[in-house]
């Protein structure tokens, strides 16, 4: 992974961190208020509902305003005073309330018929606005709800009395509704602005944090490159001496071994470096390529390999399918997948390639499987972890070091693509897909 990757990665994964609790927070604080702005709505409609459908006023009960000793004792002498047992004691009641409250209440009988209605605390609806509302509401599913009218934002409760009467209560709640609203707008617009101020913050702050993990990936790189670079000489020593004992002594099993293990090694260190150098680049030109006649090329040069050892090819590459790649990449990422295909394969068994055109008609999918009954059960999680191998003992009975797959995944990242792996009906398939 570049450097560039590795940063892109850490900044989404913080921001996605803080977008979710962030998240969390605001959804619990705007869910909790919405609660409990309901909560008082429809405990105010209860308490009007048990007053009979009005609040007593300290007028009804003194004429002398200015005495609040008065005001108070009247009004805790009032039929509608607080009991501390029952469920209102969290009801804010003062002597202004019944100055404050906007409402109307209606108390029809058993044939929906109005019978009383109280209209005093209310100016924007009408007498026969509110018998139309009383009677709808007489009829509506369940005890309470809400309706807008004029803009103005009504709750309503319907409470059954034991004489069969119903008494229905409609209470102006626009205010208490509004200000839920405005805190929601609110906090959601400072959540916004405080999670892009935190995404600006890790953006600059990302490379110094990754700074430890970026030098630990520039060392690796420069030092597998360098190595490599010192294996070949001695690997090209070795394998001269080998030829020169060869031709003295004859080709022996020893000398066949030694040249064979020279051989590996060669291509292993050539693919780490070719590993390497790839995540160095960061800026690869790309490219309008004809894929279709790239891979009917690579696939036709694994033809004797695949009829050597006993399997089935089977060709699907539509025509003129173009994509913006390399050529040598996309070359090798065939290569690459073929050979693991050949070398993994069942006995008799059968190799399919296939090439066609995403579903909107935008870039490209290569699809290489093949029979691979064993896998069942295997982790394809790691397939693509550098140096992995399914047989952890690293037999060398098939060949390969483990490393061919995560070349590929790099090559493929490079063209801006994606590869995956999956397996159905004792099938193993490898997906290419460039944009």
């Amino acid at each position: 992974m570049s450097v560039q990757a590795l940063q892109r990665k850490f900044i989404l994964i913080s921001s996605a961190a803080i977008l979710i609790v962030m998240g969390v927070i605001l959804i619990l604080l705007n869910g909790y208020n919405y609660r409990k702005t309901y909560q008082n709505i429809y405990v105010t409609l209860a308490f009007i509902a048990e007053s009979g459908g009005e609040i007593a006023s300290t007028d009804d009960e003194t004429e002398n305003h200015e005495d609040y000793e008065a005001q108070d004792a009247s009004l805790a002498a009032t039929d509608v005073a607080i009991d501390p047992s029952s469920h209102f004691n969290n009801f804010d009641m003062t002597v202004e309330t019944p100055y404050q409250l906007r409402y109307f209440s209606m108390l029809l009988n058993e044939n929906g018929t109005v019978d009383r209605k109280n209209l005093k605390h209310i100016h924007a609806v009408s007498e026969e606005e509110a018998e139309q509302y009383a009677h709808i509401l007489f009829q509506a599913p369940g005890s309470r709800g809400a309706f807008n009218h004029d803009d103005i934002i009504y709750c309503w409760n319907r409470t059954l009395n034991e004489d069969g009467t119903c008494l229905i209560c409609v209470l102006d709640c626009t205010t208490e509704l509004e200000s839920a609203r405005r805190l929601l707008y609110r906090s959601c617009t400072y959540g916004i602005f405080c999670l892009l101020f935190f995404v600006l913050v890790v953006a600059l702050l990302s490379r110094r944090a990754l700074y430890p993990m970026i030098r630990n990936m520039e060392t690796q790189k420069q030092f597998i490159t360098n190595a490599g670079h010192e294996l070949k000489t001695p690997l090209a020593i070795i394998q001269a001496d080998n030829e020169v004992l060869e031709m003295i002594n004859g080709e022996t099993e020893w000398s066949r071994s030694i040249s064979n293990q020279v051989s590996r090694m060669t291509i292993l260190i050539n693919n780490l470096i070719t590993i390497a150098r790839a995540e160095e680049q960061s800026n690869i030109e790309l490219t309008d390529t004809d894929l279709s006649a790239l891979a009917a090329e690579t696939v036709e040069s694994f033809q004797p390999v695949i009829d050597q050892k006993g399997l089935t090819l089977e060709s699907g590459i539509n025509e003129n399918i173009h994509g913006r790649t390399r050529k040598e990449s996309y070359r090798e990422i065939i290569n690459i997948l073929l050979d693991n295909a050949v070398k993994y394969c069942d006995e008799q068994g059968l190799i399919r390639v296939s090439l066609a055109s995403r579903a909107m008609g935008r870039g490209s999918v290569l699809t290489i499987s093949n029979t691979y009954k064993e896998g069942k059960e295997v982790d394809y999680t790691r397939f693509f972890d550098r140096f992995y191998r399914k047989d952890s003992s690293h037999n060398s009975a098939r060949g390969g070091y483990g490393i061919g797959l995560s070349m590929a995944e790099t090559l493929v990242g490079q063209s801006k693509g994606k590869i995956s792996v999956s397996w159905k009906n004792d099938m193993i398939a490898f997906t290419v897909v460039l944009p």
